[in-house]
């Protein structure tokens, strides 16, 4: 499956415009992934090709597909290297929600930009990460 999705990913990077790889925690109708729609669709609006990554599917993979923006589901994706083999294909990564720090963590020290997005209350900060 992420075979075919990269495929579709090397027609989309064709455009030869920036890349911006936006994970998030689920694809649901709920606050963060809503805020991830709205910001995929004003990069694009701008010029730049968003693509996002999600461990799990919802209802929103489809309003992406729609508006014309890849997405790439991989459940693994915490747990296995995939975040760092795919990093090289883009020009920027955004992660929006703490749920996804595991991410953060592997793309520590890297010299690409990437930048935590960040949409939760904050009684989610009383909350401590290992």
């Amino acid at each position: 499956y992420l075979s075919t999705q990269l495929q579709k990913y090397d027609t989309y990077k064709t455009q030869n415009k920036k890349t911006i790889l936006l994970v998030t925690h689920e694809l649901s109708l709920t606050g963060a992934p809503i805020a991830l729609f709205n910001f995929a669709n004003r990069l694009k609006l701008l010029g730049y090709l968003p693509v996002i990554i999600s461990p799990i599917d919802g209802q929103l993979t489809e309003l992406f597909l729609n508006n014309g923006i890849p997405v790439i589901l991989f459940p693994e994706i915490y747990t296995t290297n995939i975040i760092n083999k795919i990093e090289p294909l883009f020009d920027l990564i955004i992660v929006n929600t703490i749920i996804t720090y595991p991410i953060i963590k592997k793309l520590n020290n890297k010299s690409k930009p990437v930048i935590w997005w960040i949409h939760e209350s904050s009684n989610v900060y009383r909350v401590q990460l290992t």
